[in-house]
């Protein structure tokens, strides 16, 4: 299996959609402002998740261009592994709408 990050590929509309999500932040736990769907797949060697984060007007959404794992008001994306299942540590991967990248545990 090959994939690219494209959703529209075929071994994503196999995946199960995940939604029901709630906010971190500003307001941890109350519903999600907006609709989002998440798909996971796996190999032996790679975890791929795609999030289709959908937002009724696309242009008010904020990027800013920082340097990797330095912090900004942009609009942000964030996967959370609980790897050891203990809901007290996690690994997590986060981008922004700019592409900056972070991750941290």
């Amino acid at each position: 299996m090959q994939i690219d990050g494209h959703l529209t590929e075929a071994a994503w509309a196999k995946a199960p959609v995940v939604t029901g999500f709630v906010q971190r932040t500003p307001s941890e736990g109350t519903a999600a402002s907006h609709q989002t769907e998440v798909r996971i797949l796996f190999d032996s060697t790679a975890l791929y998740i795609a999030v289709d984060a959908l937002d009724p007007e696309p242009d008010q959404v904020v990027g800013i261009l920082t340097r990797r794992d330095d912090a900004s008001p942009s609009d942000w994306v964030s996967i959370l592994l609980d790897s050891f299942y203990d809901k007290r540590s996690a690994y997590e991967f986060g981008v922004n709408a700019a592409g900056v990248k972070y991750d941290h545990y």
